[in-house]
Order: C-alpha cells, then structure tokens, then sequence
C-alpha cells in the first residue's frame, strides 16, 4: 500500500471502495482537519494543463468548455461560426 492509500485507509478503514457515501465520509474528514487556504499541488498533469506544460498552446485558442457561442475563436476541440 503507498502513502496515499494508507492516508485513506486511516480515515475510511477497510471500507474504502468508491462509493458517494465514502466520498462523503472523507469529505466530512477533509473538512475537519484541514485549515483554510491551502495550496493544492499534484503529482501529475491535469488534461487541461498539457498545452502549457508540454508546448503547443495557442495564446489566442481557450478550450471550447470556455469558449463562448458564437466568438469566432479557434479552439483546440472545434472551431466557432
């Protein structure tokens, strides 16, 4: 078992499956013992962060989820009218 899934053993103990009650006994966890604000990092890239960190980003180009109807702005998914 590696760090991370010790941490979640501690708090969820043997019944530790994905479950939306598990998600809600460590939230209720996570909500008591951490002290906000807080800097989040990660091990890895998040999809969204690819084009930043990999090369290929576009300045002019958002993601089409931030891409309003109708802009006119090239995408990296689609291309607007």
């Amino acid at each position: 078992m590696d760090k991370s899934e010790q941490r979640i053993h501690a708090v969820l103990g043997d019944d530790n499956e994905r479950t939306p009650e598990n998600a809600r006994r460590y939230l209720v966890y996570l909500k008591k013992h951490l002290s906000l604000p807080l800097r989040v990092t990660g091990i890895e890239d998040f999809p969204w962060e690819e084009p930043y960190v990999l090369g290929g980003w576009d300045r002019t180009a958002r993601p089409s989820r931030w891409n309003s109807r109708g802009s006119g702005v090239l995408t990296r998914n689609h291309r607007t009218t």
